[in-house]
């Protein structure tokens, strides 16, 4: 998540362009999706899942969540992604234009590794 939640404070400040350049965003709609299903998973503990009273609450924490982090994000002045994924997310979320830019990696490493997995 970075520092997506000072964009606005640094404009306040007198900062005159914002850039952010996210890896995963703080929260998803996957994540949103997942807990209104009350489908027990890594970010939806089964005692919540299993408490349509606990789901309500964690659902109003999350819109709480997202309307901050929707609203931070908005005050950047350029929005860019390391890949599509979150790019759609942070379109969805902080509804502006993202620009996808992978970080440079050596791949030729990882070209020479076999695809097929090993048998047993």
């Amino acid at each position: 998540p970075g520092y997506g939640f000072t964009y606005g404070a640094a404009k306040l400040l007198g900062v005159r362009w914002v850039a952010a350049y996210v890896h995963y965003p703080i929260i998803s709609c996957d994540m949103q999706a997942r807990v209104a299903s009350r489908v027990a998973s890594h970010n939806n503990a089964s005692v919540v899942s299993r408490s349509a009273l606990l789901t309500r609450l964690k659902l109003l924490y999350y819109h709480m969540l997202v309307s901050l982090y929707s609203a931070s994000g908005r005050a950047a002045d350029i929005v860019m992604a390391n890949g599509g994924w979150t790019a759609n997310h942070l379109r969805a979320l902080w509804q502006c234009k993202v620009a996808v830019v992978f970080p440079p990696c050596d791949t030729r490493t990882l070209e020479a590794l076999p695809l097929a997995r090993p048998t047993r």
